[in-house]
């Protein structure tokens, strides 16, 4: 009886011991695909921006090309 509680004690911890590892390896694989996702939508959102103000610029020179060609016309 005594082998048993032994062994009932040494599964309990080791089962105790392989869910807290697997919380910690969880938590750090969440962490790190957080981390990762913000890092591309802050890429994205820096894309967006160079592009917005690119589209500026150009609709800047398409303006101007209208008003040249009132002035020809």
């Amino acid at each position: 009886m005594a082998l048993l509680n032994i062994l009932k004690s040494w599964l309990s911890q080791y089962a105790n011991q392989s869910i807290e590892q697997f919380e910690i390896i969880s938590n750090e694989a969440l962490n790190f695909a957080e981390i990762s996702l913000n890092e591309r939508l802050n890429s994205f959102s820096s894309n967006l921006e160079q592009q917005q103000k690119f589209l500026e610029s150009i609709q800047l020179i398409f303006y101007q090309l209208l008003e040249l060609k009132k002035e020809i016309l």
